[in-house]
């Protein structure tokens, strides 16, 4: 049994979180920010990002890449300023979440469509690779619907990424220079899966909005842990000196996510209702993010 307890408030819509160095990082994406908190849960403000920014992550010299989804490139925070870091806006109609390895390639989750009007059916997405030495390989992971959170295994020979309209899990393997390949149904879901980070076991932890629950899945899809959330989580993340404390971002919404819930800026920023929460797990964080 999980007990959730309230850790940071006064977000409009949070996403990304990302633990680093001694604090969890966040995108308020209508509060058009970047923020970080230490484990006592004081936030504190980083960046502006008028264009919602959404999926964050760290250079191995620790500098600060930021999916700024409405310019539809990664940014990078560098001495109190934002300079571009790979415009995608050639191939993507919106980027949203990514993941960075430890030899600094980065993979943005792309979709070909405005992911604010999608009504159903099938989707156009990919992920993209921005080498270690800034060459951009556009598709370089196919086959889904619209990528969102991503994690990179702690053998770091696999990207598992959730297909959120696909409801997957989907997995590729990746050679010494981060290219993807061999791409496989890692888990299937009984709804979209969100944000996700993974454990030493190589379980996946993922957020389900649709059913309102973060659970911890295997390969091939058992469910061995589920955390039922007050209101609708977008995505989870492991943090803490030891790795152990699962960190949970909700939004007050009660439903499967629609397209008012994600046209809607102004009420969500009116409401702050976003909340991150914690718990403690028994298997620590491992891999990337």
């Amino acid at each position: 049994m999980y007990s959730l307890k309230t850790f940071a408030t006064g977000i409009a819509w949070g996403e990304g979180l990302r633990w680093y160095g001694e604090n969890l990082w966040f995108s308020d994406i209508y509060g058009k920010k970047v923020m970080k908190a230490d484990i006592a849960g004081n936030v504190t403000e980083i960046a502006d990002i008028p264009q919602m920014p959404s999926g964050l992550g760290f250079l191995p010299g620790g500098e600060l890449l930021i999916v700024s989804g409405g310019d539809k490139c990664v940014m990078k925070f560098v001495e109190g300023r934002l300079v571009e870091y790979a415009d995608l806006s050639s191939e993507a109609v919106g980027i949203n979440d990514m993941v960075v390895d430890r030899k600094g390639n980065v993979y943005v989750g792309c979709y070909g469509f405005p992911i604010e009007k999608y009504q159903g059916g099938p989707a156009n997405g990919w992920i993209t690779l921005v080498t270690a030495d800034r060459k951009i390989y556009h598709r370089a992971g196919t086959g889904m619907m619209s990528p969102n959170g991503m994690v990179i295994t702690p053998d770091d020979r696999t990207l598992i990424a959730a297909d959120t309209f696909a409801g997957q899990l989907v997995a590729f393997d990746r050679d010494e220079d981060g290219i993807l390949y061999n791409r496989r149904i890692w888990a299937e879901l009984p709804s979209g899966p969100d944000g996700i980070c993974i454990d030493a076991e190589g379980a996946v932890w993922a957020a389900i909005p649709g059913k309102g629950i973060v659970a911890r899945i295997c390969e091939g899809g058992f469910i061995t842990d589920v955390i039922k959330c007050t209101d609708t989580p977008l995505c989870c993340m492991l943090g803490g000196d030891d790795r152990k404390t699962l960190f949970i971002v909700t939004v007050p919404v009660h439903n499967e996510l629609n397209t008012e819930d994600l046209s809607n800026p102004e009420k969500a920023t009116m409401q702050k209702g976003s909340v991150i929460t914690r718990t403690t797990v028994e298997i620590p964080g491992a891999g990337w993010p």
